[in-house]
């Protein structure tokens, strides 16, 4: 049987609350990488009320890929740009950005791929034609 299909609030929960996973994955809580949620939280147009209860219950929350490669790589792009916030990338970051991409349908050579790319710009800005020349590659 087929999950149901989330609604766009439960989607953009379940994005925050990946975030928030994301965060604990290698133990340390920064205020860079909180920031990071609370901007996507934003854009998402989710409130600091939301954020906090998000936070409080993230195992509550499960993301059901969207059907829509668009969105599928949009959230590709929060986690990415969530373990460069900090200006390290550490490998239970990376790791579990790679189990998440397979799940929305992503192969882990392309995850790997931008992974590869953040790091080489840890430190400066992402030229964005890198990425998505990296996308490409893999993508219809």
């Amino acid at each position: 049987m087929q999950d149901p299909i989330q609604t766009p609030d439960q989607s953009k929960r379940a994005i925050i609350a990946l975030l928030f996973k994301l965060m604990g994955a290698d133990d340390e809580e920064n205020l860079k990488e909180l920031g990071y949620v609370m901007h996507v939280g934003m854009q998402l147009g989710l409130e600091d009320k939301d954020l906090q209860e998000i936070k409080l219950n993230k195992d509550q929350y499960h993301l059901q890929p969207p059907i829509e490669e668009k969105e599928r790589v949009t959230i590709l792009y929060y986690l990415l740009f969530f373990m460069k916030a900090d200006g390290q990338i550490k490998p239970k970051e990376e790791e579990m950005v790679r189990h998440v991409g397979i799940k929305l349908g992503f192969r882990p050579e392309m995850t790997s791929d931008l992974v590869t790319v953040l790091k080489n710009h840890a430190n400066e800005d992402v030229p964005p034609e890198e990425l998505l020349s990296k996308i490409k590659a893999y993508l219809n």
